[in-house]
């Protein structure tokens, strides 16, 4: 029997929605440093088990209280003690990005780690799993370093997806201009990523130019990444699908020399980027082009005759970026960096840290954190019905929701006036999906994919062969019979032909077709035998 699947779209809570920037609120780096955002100004915590780390990850639960941190090696608890199982990880501690922790989604207790090895080593891209169910409350790695990529820059970034829920991890190939964008869903991390093979290459010759931060807007619709060449220095921009995991419009940033950290203001309208030669640059890239965007260049500081004391750059939970300087007893802070240019007010010695010392790096969390819109709707995928269940959130509770749900070929529009809705998409293909409130107004287009084979079995009757198309929004495609990953294939023979795929919401789909041919019928011989015809 064929097996018809489509999409569920199910409610993310807002209650946690509203809360994700609460797990941002402590912070472990450098040399011992721990740093609580619960108050303002922030207030330094007891020392940390860190140890001049540079590729820190720091991770709180949804009320802001601490539950782990890493340097992409070992793994410590709330308490600062080294996490059960929680030494050996494939990271290196002076990775720029050495390591980024999220969580699985629809699960309160599982998190993955992410890390990234030195230089473009070996180690490349792996992935651990701590469960926080584990060792009273403490949690343990359960899972440690599954390979994914090799060899990969020092480059690591995640944010949400479109539909508020699954988390998009963007690493970058070392040796070629390659971007790897996986996908992690409440079943878990699709080992299917999207490719992107744009903007520069970071060559291979010199591992140094695997160093340098990579970075996602809060809203997720950005991406950047520093280009550490003496050849070819520039920051590589692009705009980010958060629905597909692709990127496009690259734009190159080259009027800055060995780009190290970037950062995007909360609004995503400024750029800011640190240099080797310790210059704080930032550019405006919500204009037209690129001449524009180049033309905006402001220098907010710049330390010719030190050597290399500005680096990693960090966005906070207060929206202030936050700048690190090597073996310093404080941090730079870009006060207001949502106005660009002078009017950000940077301030080199905002924060002490007292007798700790800083190092390169700050932590790396997932940008969407930082993300707080004022009208915003989530949905997620189960991949077997059809019914689609949508709520609205706004920071001002409004008087009317109003909901337009169109497919892009016909435009046929379903109306609601309700903050939750269901809605049945009754076929494949594309439809806008349309939120007005407080007159604000978001837009999301949802894609629903086809069926991976013809939902009834196939008679070739009179025919020698049968082509079976697969829709090409389907990916790492395996056949039960054969190793070609074939989106067009040519049935001769009598049988069940078995093929799974990954759809795009990342369902690892599973369906069979039964082909069967038949001859072509014969001319008839018509006999007549007294008064009959046989």
């Amino acid at each position: 029997m064929k097996r018809l699947f489509a999409f569920f779209f199910c409610l993310l809570t807002f209650q946690g929605f509203a809360q994700d920037y609460k797990r941002t609120l402590n912070w472990y780096f450098g040399d011992s440093i721990g740093m609580s955002f619960s108050t303002n100004p922030p207030t330094l915590l007891s020392k940390g088990g860190l140890s001049k780390s540079e590729g820190s990850a720091s991770i709180s639960d949804s009320n802001g209280q601490l539950l782990f941190y890493t340097n992409g090696v070992t793994v410590w608890d709330k308490n600062n003690g080294v996490m059960l199982n929680g030494t050996g990880l494939n990271g290196h501690w002076s990775s720029t990005q050495g390591s980024v922790i999220v969580p699985q989604p629809d699960n309160d207790s599982l998190f993955y780690i992410f890390t990234t090895d030195a230089m473009g080593q070996a180690k490349g891209l792996q992935y651990s799993i701590v469960n926080m169910n584990a060792n009273n409350g403490l949690g343990a790695v359960i899972v440690k370093n599954v390979l994914l990529q090799t060899p990969v820059c020092e480059k690591l970034a995640a944010t949400k997806h479109q539909n508020g829920k699954d988390i998009w991890v963007v690493a970058h190939g070392f040796g070629s201009n390659t971007f790897f964008v996986y996908l992690i869903t409440k079943q878990g991390l699709v080992n299917c990523p999207i490719i992107s093979n744009s903007g520069s290459i970071h060559p291979s010759a010199n591992g140094n130019n695997a160093q340098g931060q990579m970075k996602f807007s809060a809203d997720g619709h950005k991406i950047a990444a520093t280009v550490f060449d003496l050849n070819n220095s520039k920051v590589d921009l692009f705009d980010f699908d958060n629905l597909s995991g692709k990127l496009y419009n690259y734009i190159p940033i080259s009027s800055v020399f060995l780009p190290f950290g970037v950062e995007f203001s909360e609004n995503a309208h400024h750029i800011f980027i640190t240099t080797i030669y310790n210059e704080l640059l930032t550019y405006q890239i919500n204009l037209s082009g690129l001449s524009e965007i180049e033309n905006s260049r402001t220098v907010l500081a710049d330390y010719p005759n030190a050597y290399w004391i500005t680096t990693h750059l960090q966005l906070a939970s207060n929206s202030k970026i936050y700048v690190t300087f090597p073996d310093s007893s404080h941090l730079g802070v870009i006060n207001y960096p949502d106005s660009g240019h002078a009017l950000s007010q940077y301030n080199a010695f905002d924060v002490s840290v007292n007798t700790q010392k800083t190092n390169y790096g700050l932590p790396n969390f997932l940008s969407s954190y930082f993300y707080r819109p004022t009208l915003d709707f989530v949905y997620a995928s189960n991949c077997t019905s059809s019914i689609a269940t949508l709520q609205g959130k706004a920071s001002v509770p409004p008087s009317e929701w109003n909901w337009r749900v169109k497919r892009f070929l016909n435009g046929n529009i379903a109306s609601y006036n309700t903050q939750n809705i269901s809605y049945t998409f009754p076929d494949s293909g594309w439809y806008e999906v349309r939120l007005i409130a407080n007159s604000d107004t978001v837009v999301k287009n949802i894609f629903i994919d086809a069926p991976i084979l013809p939902l009834v079995d196939t008679l070739g009757c009179g025919m020698d062969s049968v082509v079976l198309k697969i829709p090409d929004s389907y990916r790492c495609i395996q056949w039960s019979d054969t190793a070609a990953s074939l989106y067009n294939r040519i049935i001769k023979t009598n049988g069940t032909y078995t093929l799974q795929g990954y759809n795009s919401n990342g369902c690892l789909i599973t369906d069979s077709i039964r082909v069967n041919f038949s001859p072509p019928a014969t001319k008839p011989i018509i006999t007549k035998i007294n008064d009959s015809l046989q």
